[in-house]
């Protein structure tokens, strides 16, 4: 895995950290105080990767940061990206939706064969709308973000939707309302056999599952018996208990599996890169 160091100055206030890490998995540092993010503060961020890095960090990703709508500039270093920055932007691929800076406040939907022409047009709200200086980083030359802007509105929306993976490994993110402790992975495998395996933070978990359309469910889990921290074994136990619970899957917009339970919010995941 490769690590690369993004440092983001929040220009809009009170995000949370939960918000905030909804980016990408990864190690979250304020620099200021409390548990909130405020104006000005600086969030450090090791986001962990590999050679398709630049595929995980899209716009539909970054507009978690961004609610209510607001400015944000991300400025990164790394063999993947150079410098990043992006103000006033929200993307919504669930209605093929973009709000610009010219066009706050407007809610006309667009339809997907729109999106070409719209992306295209980026370059020239570019040159019309200087960017902002980032506080802190002195000499740094900054450009938008408008490729990935781009890619995020062509790609964003499909005539079906994603199939389940079988066969493949998927890395959790969040269990319903929380984000995985920082330097834990569990991981999910769906056999084309009926069975499900993977790694639970802690010990390794295995359960037999029905999958059938969009409905899923899990038979009793098993796993090894193996202690770690606290903080792993309470989250492992959390991972078990919620998913035999689960009934049905789908695929979100930024293309995350989710597995959802009859109550509650889902558990969500990436596929894991081959």
């Amino acid at each position: 895995m490769v690590e690369h160091d993004f440092r983001y100055s929040m220009l809009n206030p009170q995000h949370t950290l939960t918000e905030c890490r909804t980016l990408a998995p990864g190690r979250y540092q304020v620099t200021g105080n409390g548990g909130s993010i405020h104006d000005n503060d600086q969030l450090l961020v090791t986001i962990k990767g590999s050679k398709s890095l630049h595929m995980r960090l899209t716009v539909e990703k970054v507009r978690h940061l961004i609610n209510p709508p607001g400015q944000w500039i991300a400025v990164a270093k790394g063999p993947v990206f150079d410098e990043l920055a992006i103000h006033q932007w929200k993307v919504n691929c669930d209605s093929c939706r973009v709000h610009g800076r010219e066009q706050a406040g407007r809610q006309g939907a667009e339809t997907c064969r729109h999106r070409a022409h719209r992306g295209a047009g980026l370059e020239n709200r570019r040159r019309e709308a200087p960017l902002q200086e980032v506080p802190g980083e002195s000499g740094m030359k900054q450009f938008a973000l408008l490729s990935l802007i781009g890619g995020a509105l062509l790609a964003g929306c499909t005539a079906d939707p994603l199939p389940i993976r079988q066969d493949h490994s998927y890395v959790m993110e969040w269990i319903g309302e929380r984000p995985l402790i920082d330097n834990s992975r569990l991981t999910m495998t769906l056999g084309a056999d009926g069975r499900a395996y993977g790694n639970a933070g802690c010990n390794h978990w295995f359960a037999p599952y029905t999958l059938n359309d969009h409905s899923i469910s899990f038979g009793p889990v098993g796993k090894t018996r193996k202690m770690c921290a606290p903080a792993l074994m309470e989250q492992e136990q959390r991972f078990i208990k919620a998913i035999s619970s689960v009934q049905r899957w789908d695929i979100s917009p930024i293309e995350q599996l989710r597995l959802w339970p009859a109550q509650g919010k889902p558990l969500r995941f990436w596929l894991e890169d081959s």
